[in-house]
């Protein structure tokens, strides 16, 4: 009840329900409640938080129209919880925040600059690798980067090429293939439980639930 009150006072929770919600998600990822309760909304993102948020909120996304290609890596929020999204936007120090879909209200923060992607978001993520599935995507989506760093993608050839990692990227990658690389990355058991703790990782859902609740 004492650990309620303060959450409430501190947060300013308005909704018990939502109040059990969070403490027993907080105690069921093994955070540390009190370090939770001293944290401040100003505290900035950590490397491997941005990749976890990336990896359970973002996505990795390639457009094709005839010759024209463009890159994009994208994460999104309802309107009332777009404060991760700036912060996202501090810690990388470029993109920005702009709507997403007015019908469902979400907000998205998005990076489609060539230049920002090859200089800070491929070094990025090659450091702080996704352990999802969306791995994967990030592969073929720097491969596509690349690629057009070169020009490739002015070419017949290139295009093929690029069509052809298309082909397999995001719902158009096959179940087995995403099973696989989470079962090996996030050493899931048969019943589809994480057996090793990713602490710094799985930090980031408590971000996505903070700005949730605030």
């Amino acid at each position: 009840m004492k650990i309620i009150q303060q959450l409430k006072k501190t947060y300013n929770f308005n909704n018990s329900k939502k109040q059990q919600l969070f403490i027993r998600f907080i105690n069921t990822n093994v955070y540390n409640l009190n370090n939770f309760i001293k944290s401040k909304i100003t505290d900035k993102l950590t490397p491997w938080q941005i990749t976890g948020f990336i990896d359970g909120e973002g996505s990795f996304t390639v457009s094709k129209t005839g010759n024209s290609v463009k890159l994009e890596i994208k994460a999104t929020q309802k309107n009332n919880s777009t404060k991760i999204l700036y912060r996202m936007q501090e810690y990388f120090n470029c993109g920005s925040v702009v709507i997403d879909n007015r019908k469902t209200g979400t907000m998205k923060y998005r990076v489609s600059s060539l230049n920002d992607i090859l200089t800070i978001i491929i070094p990025h993520f090659d450091k702080y690798s996704c352990l999802t599935s969306k791995f994967l995507n990030y592969q073929d989506w720097k491969k596509i980067a690349l690629k057009m760093e070169k020009k490739e993608h002015l070419t017949l050839v290139g295009l093929k090429e690029i069509d052809s990692l298309i082909l397999n990227m995001n719902k158009k990658r096959s179940f087995e293939d995403k099973y696989n690389y989470c079962k090996n990355s996030l050493c899931l058991t048969s019943n589809g439980e994480i057996k090793k703790k990713f602490t710094s990782w799985m930090s980031s859902s408590f971000f996505i639930w903070w700005s949730y609740f605030l």
